[in-house]
């Protein structure tokens, strides 16, 4: 898997405006809860979930850092990523799509689709390369090697 082409979709998503809509809510119609999407916050009913939110043009500027060292370490050293550094800009992407987020207040259940996480995206994102580059650098490589070739082994066992 190639981790540039995932760097460039997640500065594309992180580029979206945010889109914040409540498609469900089950419960007493009496008590329906105020809601609101901040800059940095949720605000459910009265009660505010903080959210980690990067200023727009840091995380631009991370993605395009990342996506070039990616195809940087990719494309030019030859860097191939492994388990961890997958997984990790594949949560990345995820968190930059619109996710129902499931919230539960006075006595009413509610599900909100929001893209509010994308901010966190391209900080994922420098992490998998990050990743990617330990697992690389740090960990051993097992490569198997012949130390006989078939001719020496048959002599040996012929001596003995």
């Amino acid at each position: 898997m190639r981790l540039y082409w995932v760097g460039i979709a997640v500065a594309a998503l992180s580029a979206l405006p945010t889109i914040s809509e409540v498609v469900y809510v089950a419960g007493s119609i009496a008590s329906a809860p105020i809601f609101s999407v901040g800059s940095h916050y949720i605000v459910v009913g009265s009660t505010q979930y903080p959210i980690l939110v990067l200023p727009y043009y840091l995380g631009t500027i991370i993605a395009a850092v990342a996506t070039a060292f990616g195809w940087l370490f990719e494309a030019k050293l030859r860097v191939r990523p492994k388990g961890g550094a997958v997984a990790l800009s594949l949560l990345a992407v995820a968190l930059a799509l619109p996710l129902p987020l499931i919230f539960y207040e006075n006595n009413l259940n509610i599900i909100i689709i929001s893209n509010i996480l994308r901010y966190i995206s391209p900080l994922l994102y420098l992490l998998s390369i990050i990743l990617g580059l330990i697992e690389h650098y740090i960990y051993i490589n097992r490569k198997s090697i012949v130390i006989a070739d078939l001719e020496s082994v048959a002599e040996k066992t012929q001596k003995v």
